[in-house]
């Protein structure tokens, strides 16, 4: 028997057992029919679960993409950041070499003049 029609039988007896489970007596009996039609309610959880799962997949797939362009920009921000600090205290230094060239131009200015 090949695999293929293996499978339509088992499919046809889970149908079979499907239909005829609500009547009790079947299940007296043939108990299998109950295991049967409960291995066909798991099979179709089985598929939900599935279904959840590669839709739990897709959406991680695309957080973690998300958070490479993110992540891209955070360390442009931070290199902005440490770049402007570099900046402000070169800032810092020119302004205050300026002051006292400014303060001592001030000071000789005023010595000349008196």
């Amino acid at each position: 028997m090949t695999e293929l029609h293996h499978e339509r039988h088992l499919e046809k007896e889970m149908l079979e057992a499907a239909q005829h489970v609500a009547d009790v007596s079947h299940v007296e009996k043939d108990p299998l029919l109950i295991i049967l039609w409960r291995l066909n309610h798991q099979d179709r959880t089985l598929d939900a679960i599935k279904s959840d799962l590669s839709s739990m997949n897709n959406e991680l797939t695309e957080h973690i993409s998300r958070e490479n362009v993110i992540q891209e920009s955070i360390d442009d921000m931070v290199s902005l950041w440490k770049g402007s600090k570099v900046v402000g205290r070169i800032m810092t230094w020119l302004v205050g070499i300026i002051a006292a060239v400014g303060a001592a131009y001030a000071a000789a200015k005023k010595t000349l003049i008196s």
